[in-house]
């Protein structure tokens, strides 16, 4: 779960940037492997965690 959280985190502080420069690309890169790592295995329940 740590490299989803990492790659979502690198996009969001892009997005976040003060200055304004970022790289749509860099977020759409970071965002598809975030999705990529949270649902490379088809096993996955997605309510596991829900209370």
């Amino acid at each position: 779960m740590s490299p989803v959280i990492d790659n979502l985190s690198r996009a969001i502080g892009d997005l976040t940037d003060p200055l304004g420069n970022y790289s749509l690309d860099y977020i759409e890169e970071k965002v598809k492997n975030a999705h990529y790592l949270l649902f490379k295995n088809e096993n996955v329940n997605a309510y596991k965690y829900q209370k």
